[in-house]
Order: structure tokens, then sequence, then C-alpha cells
């Protein structure tokens, strides 16, 4: 609709066009009556079918006549101001790279980003839309920030590399969509949105490597989901290496959904919702980490309410971290899902804590969990387990999961744990309600039993074992480990009682293994107060038992050391070796010494060396001749000073065991 005001003067007036504006949407509008206010000013009336509840509904326009329309976009670059976003793109002097600020107002309009333009909104601007949706970005490398969204779909992206954050979206349909059905979209980023919407709050569908960050998602409608990714139903490949990380989705049906999509990242989501929290359909190589999912519950069929939900062949994925409570499933993996990793996840307070069954769910492995008061109809159902070959855990002494109805003893350890001594896993092993006759071989004594960096075995003693602070041990290590930092250290604070004092032949000691965290299991050293440092030996069940010196084995392949104590009461730190001194006589001294030199060098780690750097100092010896390296007596390099003439402050290696330009000094070796 297009209005117009024009003027007349003298006796016979020739009108004049005082302004005109064009007003309207995609639909037909019409404006049935003009009026002049007493501002100025003018008011239309008239009806449309752009914008309002559907229909022909009223339409009042009111705009002042000296100004019709006040210029409330602007592009930073060219100065230029205009009434409309779309007037702003579309303008020629509008080029790829501009900026374009929108102020706040309300905006009827159905925005096209057609070029790779930052758009703006200043005070939350109101865009509202007809049809599709209410901004279309078609090019590449566009900034969408700081809208109001409303209208029957709020973005929609169908280009690359774009980043859509800080809007308020409020729609009918969807919030916000990537999609594509011939090119694969990627490079999207989504941050830090708040959604409301109907139908689905954001969808991923035919697009890779995107990033959908910290949003928050609530919709409304009774058919609806929270995220995407992929295309529901669809029998092909979507989205891949896509990232979801810290959204918080409250949604009435589904939370977050995958299907057909592999190697996409789900990790530190936060989802409520009433039928599904996360769910994978066909969608492989996925990892879920340290994600929330709380009150997905169906009262009248709680089986098809599942926080965690693997179903139709989705394998290989890894359910890590995840904190899991007050549902209905926990941890749901039917239909053939397979070779999937369950680990480290707390599922509690829900009907039933993980449930494999339906179709043959074979080879997961379920380990490293915290199965706490998952309760179905006064019954306890930490797990259930109906057809289908598992395995709960990943051996001895990894072990299994810690379960709170399990009523076993620790009194022994081993593979077959019938060697006397506890440690910290039960005895016989826990079985797993269901039809698959399933059972965890090594069911953990205490909560998170995996994470102590410590497990005993006690023989004729009683052993007393808390951590401690690495510093506490630091007073009482020699002069080199002075300004070390011991951050790293693994240190324990061990009281020993012997059960049978009066009895000097039995045998009584604990031997504590040790899992040494980041140091170096080559390498770490074991340190008592009022001893020092253990002697290492190859096999710690050789050692006498009574009067014995403490000593300790290390165990390369699972990276622990096993130390054996007798009575006592010490503080016992694994903690990294002493950095060696380093000797330099300080700027200006250069010695001169004459003869040949030994000395040994163990490095921490392989050192790659062509050449040996040398001070020159003519007239007083102060340079090297020659080197020689050995490695047990072995000659595996050589070189000679060739004087002050080319790189004369260098002496070259020459390899004597190949023809490589250098020699490897290998971690540990003495040379």
């Amino acid at each position: 609709m297009k209005a117009h005001a024009v003027h007349s003067s003298g006796s016979n007036p020739a009108p004049e066009e005082e302004w005109n504006s064009t007003f309207g949407g995609s639909d037909d509008d019409w404006g049935s009556s003009v009026q002049q206010t007493s501002d100025g000013g003018y008011i239309i009336a008239g009806y449309t079918y752009s914008y309002g509840a559907g229909g022909a509904d009223v339409w009042l326009i009111k705009v002042k006549g000296e100004e019709p329309t006040e210029l409330k976009v602007h592009n930073l670059d060219t100065g230029e101001d205009f009434s409309t976003i779309q007037a702003a793109i579309d303008d020629a002097d509008t080029k790829d790279g501009h900026t374009i600020i929108v102020d706040a107002g309300t905006y009827y309009e159905n925005v096209v980003v057609n070029k790779s333009l930052t758009l703006k909104g200043i005070g939350m601007p109101v865009v509202i839309g007809s049809g599709e949706s209410a901004i279309n970005v078609t090019a590449n490398g566009c900034t969408i920030e700081g809208f109001k969204v409303m209208g029957i779909a709020g973005i929609i992206v169908v280009s690359d590399g774009n980043a859509i954050r800080n809007n308020n979206i409020s729609t009918d349909f969807t919030g916000i969509s990537v999609v594509s059905d011939s090119n694969m979209l990627k490079d999207n980023v989504i941050t830090n949105n708040t959604i409301s919407t109907g139908m689905i709050g954001v969808a991923i569908q035919n697009s890779s490597s995107n990033i959908l960050s910290y949003n928050t998602i609530n919709t409304t409608s009774s058919n609806d989901w929270g995220i995407i990714i992929g295309r529901p139903y669809y029998n092909k490949s979507c989205s891949s290496n896509n990232i979801l990380i810290g959204n918080t989705v409250n949604s009435t049906i589904r939370g977050i959904e995958l299907y057909v999509s592999n190697n996409n990242i789900l990790a530190e989501n936060a989802v409520s919702a009433n039928w599904l929290g996360i769910r994978l359909v066909c969608s492989s190589n996925n990892t879920l980490n340290n994600n929330t999912i709380f009150g997905v519950f169906i009262p009248e069929d709680p089986y098809k309410a599942g926080a965690i939900v693997l179903r139709e062949s989705s394998n290989n994925n890894e359910i890590r971290g995840n904190n899991v409570h007050s549902n209905a499933l926990g941890i749901n993996l039917v239909k053939n899902s397979s070779n999937n990793t369950v680990t480290d996840n707390i599922v509690t307070n829900n009907m039933i804590g993980i449930y494999l069954g339906v179709e043959s769910p074979h080879g997961n492995f379920i380990y490293h969990n915290n199965l706490i008061n998952n309760t179905l109809e006064n019954e306890t159902y930490n797990a259930y387990a109906d057809i289908g070959n598992n395995s709960w855990d990943s051996g001895y002494p990894s072990g299994g999961n810690y379960w709170s109805d399990y009523n076993g003893s620790d009194l022994y350890h081993g593979p077959n744990q019938d060697i006397p001594g506890s440690d910290g896993i039960g005895d016989t092993p826990y079985n797993i309600p269901g039809g698959a006759g399933a059972q965890d071989r090594y069911p953990f004594m205490n909560k998170n039993g995996w994470l102590y960096p410590y497990t005993k075995t006690d023989v004729g003693v009683t052993s007393n074992i808390t951590l401690a602070n690495p510093s506490d041990l630091v007073p009482y290590l020699p002069p080199e480990y002075a300004g070390m930092d011991m951050s790293a250290a693994v240190v324990l604070t061990v009281n020993v009682t012997d059960n049978t004092p009066d009895n000097l032949t039995d045998d009584a000691y604990t031997d504590i293994t040790i899992k040494i965290g980041e140091l170096d299991i080559e390498t770490c050293k074991v340190f008592k107060t009022g001893i020092g440092f253990l002697p290492e030996v190859d096999d710690v069940t050789i050692l006498p038992t009574v009067d014995g010196d403490p000593a300790f084995l290390r165990d390369l392949a699972n990276k622990t050391v096993t130390v054996r104590l007798y009575v006592g009461d010490p503080l016992l730190g694994v903690i990294p070796p002493a950095v060696p001194s380093v000797f330099d006589t300080g700027k200006g001294t250069y010695p001169s010494i004459m003869g040949t030199h030994k000395g040994e060098i163990k490095p921490s780690c392989n050192i790659t060396v062509s050449k040996l750097y040398t001070y020159p100092c003519p007239g007083t010896g102060g340079h090297t001749e020659s080197i020689k390296l050995e490695e047990n007596g072995t000659l595996i390099a050589n070189g000679t000073w060739e004087g002050y003439t080319g790189d004369w402050h260098n002496i070259t290696l020459h390899n004597a065991t190949g023809n490589a330009p250098y020699v490897r000094l290998l971690k540990g070796h003495s040379v």
C-alpha cells in the first residue's frame, strides 16, 4: 500500500507532493481512509492480510506529516540511514563486510540477508515476519545479533559461516533452522539465544561443523522438539561433526534428538523434557559428555520415557559423565544399538537406572557408573537387562559399577576375589535383573570407587589411609626438590596397626597400589617420611614380611606403583624425580680445564642432538676440543672442534651407529 500527501497554494493551485511512503507486507493490504491529525501527521485506517492473527485484520497506521518515516536503520560504513532493514540491505552502496545497526522499534518485515553483513540490533528491536521466516540468511559470513524475532518461523540459515547470537525468538513453528536439501552447510555458530517456540527450537539438517552453544530453549506445543540434529524419519546421513554445548532445553515432548547423524559432540547441556531427554536414532560415533537430564516422565507409560535413549542401530557412541536423575528410564539402549560405552555417569532416583532390552542390544561396555536408588514399584532396579550380551565391568582391577543395593562383602582381592585382603571391590558379583542373566563381576563398594587413587591389601594389619596435600610432604624432601612444582604428586597418610602384635612370626603388612595420575610411571619415585626414597623391586610379593624395609613395585602397563608398608604412621608420596641442577659457571668466568673429563647424562625424555655448543675463548682452552658419547660402553656419536673457522661455536656430532646426521639420547638411558 502506497500513501502520499499533497498540498496546494495560490488561486488555481497545482498539487505538490509533501511525502510518500510504502506500507504493508507480502500479502494484500488496503488503506480505506486517510485523515490529518492535529499534530500535522496523518492517520490511515484499513485492513491487512500480511499481519495479525490471520485473515483480514483491522490496520491502523499513524505517520508524521513532515517526517513520515523515522530513519532507524543505519549503515555504519556508508553513513546512510533507512526506514527498513531490507532497504538498508538492498541499497546499492551496502557491500559485503558492512555493519547495519537497527534501532529499537518494531519492524514488520521478511528480511533476506543476501550480503555478507553484520546485522546488529540496539535495544532488542522486534522483527515480525510472515510466511516462511522473519529473517532468512542466504549469504555466507553474516552475523545476526540482538533482535527479538517473531512470526511463524524465526531465523533460517541456508549458507555457511554465519553467527546467530544474543537473539530472543518466539515463533509458531521453528526458532532457528540451519537447513539445506542439496548442499552440506557448515561452520555456523548459534549461541546465547533465548528461543520460545511451539514446534522446534533449533533444527540442524544436512549441515556439519556447526556450534550450538549456551542457548535457552522453551517449547510449548504437544508435538515439539527442543533441538533436532538431522531429519526425522529420513534414511540418509544428515548432519555430522556438530558441537552442542551448554544449552538449556525445557521441552514438553522431546529434548535433543539426533537422526542418522554421526560424529557430533553433546556436552554440558541441561535437558528437562516430558518424554525424551536426549535420543539418538540410527546415529553413531557421537559423544554425550557431562549432560544433565531430569524430569523425563510419562506416568501412564514409563517405558517410553527415557533420559538418554539409543535405538535403531546407534553404535559406537560414548555416554560419559552424565547426571541422569528423577526420570522414568535413565539410560536406555534398544533395537540393536551396539558397541557403545557407558561410563562415569551418575544415574539416580529413576524408575529404572540403565535398561537394555528389545531387539538385542549387544557388545556394549557399561562400567564405572554410580547407580543409586533407582526404584520401580518399591523394587530396586538400578539396571535391567532383558536381552543381549553386554559387559558390565572392565575386568580386574579396573572393575565395574557402584550399586546402591549391593550387599556383598570385601574381604578378598584378585581377579578371582580369593586372595585375603580388601581391594574396594565386592567379593561376589552383582546380579542384574532381567532375562539376560547379566552380572557385574567386580562391583565397587563405594561411590566413585574407581576414582580412588589407591587400593590396598591388608595382611595381618589394619590400615587407615587418607589423602594428604602434596605440600605436606615438601618439608621432608631432600634439598634438590626445593622450589619444584609438586602439585602432581600423590600423597597419602597411612596408619598401619598390627592385628596380632604378640605374634612375631606372622605376616603383618599392607600393600597399597597407587595410581600415579599425571606423573611419569617410568621415572616417578616413592618417598616415605622417616626413611626417604623406597627401593624398587621386581616382585613385591617376594619381599620379607617381618622387619622388612618398605619397598615398591612399578607397574608400567597399569601406571601404578604398589608399596609394601609395615606397622607405623608414615606420610607417603609418589613424586616426580628431582630436576637436575645445571652447571653454569656464570657470565665471564670461562674456566680453563685441560684434560679428559667424563660424566653421565640420563635424559628424562628423548633428546635428538646434532651439535654441541661450545664456549670458544682463544688462549685459555675454554672450548671443547672433542666429544664422544657412549651408551652402556658402546660408542654412539663423536665430534671434533674444527677451530675458529666456519661454524666455530659448535661441534657437529657424527652418528657412529648409522647414517643419520644426529644422535638420539633415549629417556632413562645412561650416556
